[in-house]
């Protein structure tokens, strides 16, 4: 049976997903607390929004410049799952 907290979790989960999927660093930032430590792929510790939105600029000019951004179902969007799939919750 699911509850309130599924739903909202759920909805966490997705509005990640599409956020990184636009690669958009200021609606990724917005799900992080103003007072959140963040720690990505680099050894530097991120504090705050700034500090999320700043990895995630940074992370989206990487991936744009990999060969991985390639979706593999050919829609012009970035995959969260093809991402460093250690630390991005896969899409269903």
């Amino acid at each position: 049976m699911r509850c309130a907290a599924d739903e909202t979790v759920t909805g966490i989960i997705e509005n990640w997903s599409a956020a990184f999927n636009r690669l958009d660093a200021d609606a990724l930032a917005g799900l992080y607390s103003s007072n959140a430590f963040f720690f990505g792929s680099k050894s530097q510790l991120y504090r705050g929004n700034e500090g999320v939105a700043a990895y995630f600029s940074a992370a989206a000019m990487e991936l744009a410049h990999r060969s991985i951004h390639r979706p593999r179902d050919g829609t012009g969007q970035f995959r969260s799952d093809q991402f460093c799939r250690d630390r991005v919750v896969r899409r269903r």
